[in-house]
């Protein structure tokens, strides 16, 4: 077995990705402290319907995005994938879901689960930043009301009562926390 498949076979383990999804192609950027990892769908396997579940035929592929994934040691990882798109009968042409992270999210859901344990963990919000290697948070919330909520040091703030200000809001801490943590899915902005 050859050096790029035993590289390839290690990263989807670590990756947690199989059939009918596998690692085409592992590149090492030494200069930029990166790994970059292409995923591929296996052409063959059925499309399923991300509304319905019903397999159907691949219509397309989305164009590629770019998660970021846990850190290869000291290497920024980064998973690029370009997501099929099915054809479904009843929906018409969705984009398929990815086993690795959220719909529209921009990082994997483990880089998320990390994230979060940092940012609990972490005295202040730049300083879970600055160990995740990330500048800011942006929490893209569901509901309609509260589209987006873009958080730093700087617009955080706990008043006399221990509430917390973030924009032109109060909330108690542990509430923020609970959103963070609970209600919304943590998208952090990707690195330039």
């Amino acid at each position: 077995m050859s050096m790029d498949s035993e590289l390839q076979k290690h990263y989807a383990l670590l990756l947690g990705v199989g059939s009918p999804w596998e690692v085409k192609h592992v590149e090492l950027k030494l200069a930029e402290k990166k790994v970059e990892i292409e995923l591929g769908w296996q052409w063959g396997a059925p499309a399923k319907c991300p509304e319905c579940g019903r397999e159907c035929s691949i219509h397309d592929c989305a164009p590629e995005r770019t998660w970021r994934h846990l850190d290869t040691m000291q290497f920024t990882t980064l998973v690029r994938a370009r997501t099929p798109r099915s054809d479904c009968p009843e929906h018409g042409v969705k984009t398929m879901a990815v086993p690795w992270a959220a719909p529209q999210g921009r990082f994997t859901l483990l880089f998320e689960r990390f994230a979060v344990e940092v940012l609990l963990a972490s005295a202040t919000i730049s300083q879970a930043c600055e160990l995740l290697g990330i500048e800011s948070i942006d929490i893209g919330l569901s509901s309609p009301s509260l589209s987006s909520v873009t958080a730093t040091d700087s617009e955080v703030r706990t008043d006399r009562n221990g509430f917390s200000r973030l924009g032109s809001g109060y909330a108690p801490l542990g509430i923020l926390v609970f959103v963070l943590v609970f209600v919304c899915p943590l998208n952090l902005q990707k690195t330039q």
